[in-house]
């Protein structure tokens, strides 16, 4: 190769290199402000919905009550009852709890968060372990729990289900369960299993589901950090 075409040809791969580079550039400066784009938009979805949490705050998780109800059909010591919330954005959240309005000897709760998957509870993210619930109050459990814009289901067993404020008049989660048959008497509330736990299982179980009606829907709150 003649010597006097090799500055040329580097030159020309130099510029070619600048081309490269500028054009890498470029995509990293547009995925970047794509990036940025996406978060301001889910910042302003997630304002539609809610409009913030604020530290140190309880924030109950049923939405649509018009009164609530004390009752011990909240929990039951044949099945694991799950409800649905929403979390509308990222959090971090360190109490889970539930609040009895009178005493019941040796009532207990065993309570928890589990992800959603396909419009049913899958995997758990926190238990309480046994949390006693024989005397009238707030039952908090001490959690630490990162949680993203998302919806989850609030869990409960019992060994002896406790009194607790509980969904009294309930315009109904049939929007979230759905109906086997359009029904405007029957509101579900919450879901419930049947079976026997002394513990919440790590993969929730959703054999033998029911929907339930009334007043079986916990009360509940977290505590945001």
């Amino acid at each position: 190769m003649p010597l006097y075409r090799q500055p040329i040809q580097q030159t020309i791969l130099d510029a070619l290199g600048e081309r490269v580079t500028d054009a890498e550039n470029l995509v990293t400066a547009v995925s970047a402000q794509n990036a940025n784009l996406l978060t301001r938009i889910a910042a302003l979805e997630s304002n539609l919905d809610h409009p913030g949490y604020v530290s140190g705050r309880y924030y109950q998780g049923i939405q649509g009550i018009y009164t609530d109800t004390s009752s011990s059909n909240g929990l039951n010591v044949t099945g694991i009852t799950y409800v649905p919330f929403p979390v509308h954005d990222s959090v971090s959240i360190n109490r889970l709890v539930i609040f009895c309005p009178s005493g019941i000897t040796d009532a207990n709760a065993t309570i928890g968060i589990y992800s959603n998957l396909n419009g049913l509870p899958h995997d758990l993210l926190i238990s309480s372990g046994n949390l006693p619930a024989a005397t009238a109050g707030i039952k908090e459990s001490i959690i630490s729990l990162n949680l993203d814009r998302n919806w989850y289901w609030f869990a409960g067993i019992t060994t002896k289900a406790p009194a607790l404020y509980c969904s009294g008049l309930f315009l109904g989660n049939n929007h979230i369960f759905g109906q086997t048959t359009p029904n405007t008497n029957s509101s579900s509330c919450s879901l419930r299993n049947t079976g026997t736990y002394s513990t919440l299982p790590l993969i929730a179980p959703t054999n033998n589901l029911s929907l339930l009606n009334g007043s079986a829907a916990p009360l509940f709150w977290f505590k945001v950090n």
